[in-house]
């Protein structure tokens, strides 16, 4: 009762999540190093005409300003969705949108997305592309395709592994593959940005086998390999009429903070004889999963998930915890 309790509050948090929040914020060391911070001078937010510096963990809403001098910032949108903002940059929030003024912006995106930079529009449906200036505006596609319209209405369709840049009042040209001494840089900053990243959860869970309930404690492991899916590890214990210890390995797929996916489960089933002696059995299955992550600052997670499944027999459990990014 405690684990469905904790995870309808998840549920209900969900619905109340800021429009965005500073995940992550960064600046040169002595060295020239950079390196995480909580807060800089040197990143800002500006609303309503008023300019604050930036603390990881602040929330952002529809119209605030993002300005940044010697600072890179990364922004989670309410989605899950990531915007990287580098040094001497300068953007507004919108509703699924961004109005884009000056420096170069990574965008991780899953859903229909526009970014205006000055007299170029770029229009998008999931993808990984950046995208700077401020003349010529520059957009550089790592994954999915993006739309480049000019200010004359002329526009051409980049692909990933492709480029463009449109000088200022000059008509879209046609996308070249990007260069092979640079496509070596665009890996590298793309994998600096976060990704793969290894999210290791300590979840509590209870449910049932049968008709039986049980109670116990899960590790939760698992390795982006890209903007969507995700390679899941869950070693656990649970204890009941028998003692469980089960391990599943598996893909996810994110949908905005929600991730789907399936594992191939291993339970080892340890029952304690009447004669006296215990005997293990070794049951295989699958499972099915849905997960909520919602993030509390640039490593930690509140986790929930519920799962189903049969190893052989059918079985569902609910598990609630705190995750952190390594």
């Amino acid at each position: 009762m405690n684990t469905l309790l904790a995870l309808w509050m998840l549920v209900a948090a969900a619905w109340a999540q800021d429009f965005a929040m500073i995940e992550e914020i960064r600046t040169p060391d002595l060295d020239g190093r950079w390196v995480a911070v909580e807060t800089s001078a040197a990143a800002e937010r500006v609303r309503d005409g008023a300019y604050e510096p930036l603390t990881v963990g602040a929330p952002l809403e529809v119209g605030d300003g993002i300005r940044t001098q010697l600072a890179r910032v990364v922004i989670r949108l309410e989605t899950g969705e990531q915007l990287t903002v580098r040094e001497a940059a300068e953007l507004t929030l919108q509703e699924r949108s961004v109005l884009q003024a000056m420096g170069e912006v990574y965008y991780a995106l899953r859903g229909a997305f526009s970014v205006d930079y000055r007299t170029v529009e770029a229009t998008v449906e999931g993808t990984e592309f950046i995208m700077s200036g401020p003349d010529p505006v520059a957009v550089t596609v790592t994954n999915g395709a993006v739309r480049v319209t000019g200010a004359d209405g002329t526009s051409a369709l980049v692909q990933a592994g492709q480029t463009l840049a449109v000088p200022s009042g000059a008509p879209v040209p046609s996308p070249t593959k990007i260069p092979a001494t640079q496509r070596a840089d665009l890996v590298a900053r793309s994998w600096a940005r976060g990704r793969p990243r290894l999210v290791v959860a300590g979840l509590a869970e209870g449910g049932l086998t049968g008709n039986s309930a049980s109670g116990g404690l899960r590790i939760s492991a698992r390795l982006s390999l890209g903007r969507v899916l995700a390679l899941t590890w869950e070693p656990g214990f649970s204890a009941g009429s028998s003692t469980h210890l089960p391990a599943g390995l598996g893909l996810e797929a994110a949908i905005g903070g929600w991730s789907f996916g399936g594992q191939l489960v291993t339970d080892l089933e340890i029952t304690e004889r009447d004669c006296g002696g215990s005997s293990g059995t070794l049951h295989i299955g699958g499972a099915g999963s849905a997960r909520l992550s919602i993030p509390l600052s640039r490593r930690f997670s509140v986790e929930g998930q519920i799962r189903v499944g049969a190893a052989p027999t059918i079985w569902a459990d609910g598990a609630a915890g705190v995750g952190v990014a390594l």
